[in-house]
């Protein structure tokens, strides 16, 4: 599944959170020592020690997260999406929002909708990185493409690989506006595309 993984600017940055939750589940699933085993291979130890979670505005250099996401990709294959899966919906329960995300959710009924606010959110989100979100809205949900991803960009895989973004998407739908969704990124950059493109659709 897995190749060779390329790298951006060493100057990108991603959430923090992201590697802080893929490294809870792992110690969730794999277990406190094998995670030390691996962490200590790629020098992140100090993830281990944080003890609270990061917020939203703490970033970290992408080199931080590609490096963890290649390791477990190479020792767990199409597995590691369970860590990342975990991570996403997690992340989503348990991260505090910016006063500025807040504010739109408390104005969502100016955007007619939970799919609009959720443009709005996922906008403010990632602007810190210089990503692009674009929505075209469906009768049972929407479709997003974001350009320049905070997971992914850098590698190259053989399938979509952002498993955190899935599931993180999924999980703030449920808790902002008590909607299940299925979601399911159906382009991505690690396949050498322009931008990534999830599917977000209302489940039945």
């Amino acid at each position: 599944m897995w190749s060779s993984v390329g790298r951006e600017n060493s100057q990108d940055l991603t959430y923090k959170i992201i590697p802080y939750f893929i490294v809870k589940a792992m110690v969730d699933i794999i277990g406190q020592n094998a995670t030390k085993v691996i962490l200590r291979k790629i020098d992140m130890f100090n993830l281990l020690e944080l003890r609270e979670t990061p917020s939203l505005d703490e970033t970290i250099p992408l080199e931080n997260l590609l490096r963890l996401m290649e390791i477990n990709m190479k020792i767990f294959g199409e597995s590691y999406a369970v860590f990342s899966r975990k991570a996403g919906y997690d992340a989503a329960r348990e991260v505090k929002f910016p006063d500025t995300i807040m504010n739109i959710i408390e104005d969502s009924s100016k955007f007619a909708d939970w799919r609009r606010s959720m443009k709005k959110i996922s906008e403010r989100l990632l602007a810190p990185f210089g990503s692009r979100v674009e929505q075209n809205l469906l009768d049972d949900g929407y479709v997003t493409k974001i350009y320049k991803c905070p997971e992914c960009r850098g590698l190259k895989t053989n399938k979509p690989c952002c498993y955190f973004l899935s599931s993180f998407i999924g999980g703030i739908i449920k808790r902002l506006f008590n909607i299940e969704v299925n979601v399911n990124e159906v382009r991505c950059i690690a396949l050498g595309e322009e931008f990534c493109e999830f599917r977000v659709i209302l489940k039945r």
